[in-house]
């Protein structure tokens, strides 16, 4: 049987929490297997800042000087905290050695490395931050979905991330249908449908979107039916829209409309959809 024994400070673990025992059907290709049938497993929840901070101390570089005879060293900056480093030797030989990799580290901002010794001067350390590492998998609350790091960065599980959108009926005029608002620049993916009931009197009807793209500038663009090249439509039927890829801002608004030309009446019913992609 297998025990989680340890755990961090102020951490709330029940006490010996089984994993799996030798009895149960333990898949030959794990390295374990939770067993229970009422319960399930927490994936550490991050938002957008949390997971760009995922980053430790792997390495550190020494430039050698002069006259050091017992010198000791402090990590200090960055966005993390807990990093520690051995430093030995004396004189121009100076060694050093990361000993806790610390967390909470974001590999954009770099640390500070302060070399003190009253008889040594010329020494510099260089800290290499790292992280987070392939495979790591975490659960974005920002995003509202599972994420998975790879050499290319993090990556949505599955399927895209739905933040918003609805199904609307009974509609007879122009309206706004979605207004969401951006936590973190990201590139989101817009598109929904159109069922037209009833339509006369001239009247057209089409989707609209507004937003703020990452450069702080206002844009607004139609999404169009499948197969059409005309943004509204005049005549009663079924309509899909192709999906429109857009990046917007953190802090902006999503608006996705509907939009067209007045001077009868219609009836409709409409769907939206808006996806965080990455």
């Amino acid at each position: 049987m297998l025990l989680f024994p340890l755990r961090e400070p102020g951490a709330r673990v029940r006490p010996k929490q089984r994993i799996a025992s030798a009895s149960e059907n333990l898949p030959g290709s794990a390295k374990f297997a939770v067993i229970d049938t009422a319960q399930g497993v927490m994936i550490p929840k991050l938002t957008d800042a949390q997971e760009a901070n995922l980053g430790y101390l792997s390495s550190v570089t020494v430039t050698q000087g002069t006259g050091y005879t017992n010198p000791t060293a402090a990590v200090t900056g960055g966005t993390g905290f807990g990093a520690r480093i051995k430093l030995s030797g004396t004189g121009a030989a100076l060694v050093a050695s990361v000993i806790d990799p610390g967390k909470g580290y974001n590999p954009g901002s770099p640390v500070t490395i302060t070399i003190t010794d009253a008889g040594g001067s010329g020494a510099t350390i260089t800290g290499t931050l790292h992280g987070p590492d392939e495979g790591m998998v975490i659960y974005n609350t920002t995003r509202h979905c599972f994420r998975l790091y790879t050499n290319n960065g993090f990556v949505n599980i599955g399927q895209s991330s739905l933040v918003d959108g609805g199904d609307f009926t009974g509609q007879t005029t122009f309206t706004t249908l979605n207004t969401y608002t951006v936590p973190s620049d990201g590139t989101y993916e817009l598109s929904g449908w159109i069922d037209i009931t009833a339509i006369s009197g001239g009247n057209t009807l089409g989707f609209t979107y507004n937003f703020t793209d990452q450069n702080n500038n206002a844009q607004t663009g139609s999404l169009y039916a499948n197969g059409s090249t005309s943004p509204t439509q005049s005549a009663t039927g079924y309509y899909p829209q192709v999906p429109m890829t857009v990046k917007a801002k953190a802090g902006t608004t999503i608006r996705i409309n509907t939009a067209g030309t007045t001077g009868g009446s219609m009836t409709y019913d409409a769907g939206t959809l808006i996806k965080r992609l990455r």
